[in-house]
């Protein structure tokens, strides 16, 4: 886990083309992620973006339509404009975060 809030852009993208923007989505409490949020949500505004809040489940028990029912609610509160949620499988997060950044083609 990084200390604070990072970005990362893929080599050769072209910054006009910000379309999607994918971000790390953990269960936090109270409105901690929420908050978090304001800086994705100025950058999305920039670029007209779509954001794709990805979240890889930790434990096959975990309830996928709890998992979305909990990010939409921190979407609506983050005032989010644009989104999507995306709830993986069980996997390596970083692993699995990446794979969906690459085929959503995001920077």
């Amino acid at each position: 886990k990084a200390p604070c809030p990072v970005i990362s852009v893929r080599a050769g993208y072209d910054a006009a083309r910000f379309g999607d923007l994918v971000v790390g989505a953990s269960v936090l409490p109270d409105n901690t992620f929420a908050d978090a949020l304001a800086g994705v949500r100025e950058i999305a505004s920039c670029f007209q973006s779509r954001v794709h809040l990805v979240h890889v489940r930790t434990s096959g028990s975990d309830d996928p339509a709890m998992l979305e029912a909990y990010f939409k609610q921190i979407a609506v509160i983050a005032k989010l404009e644009k989104y999507v949620i995306a709830i993986l499988p069980e996997q390596d997060p970083v692993e699995g975060i990446l794979a969906y950044s690459h085929e959503m083609q995001a920077g």
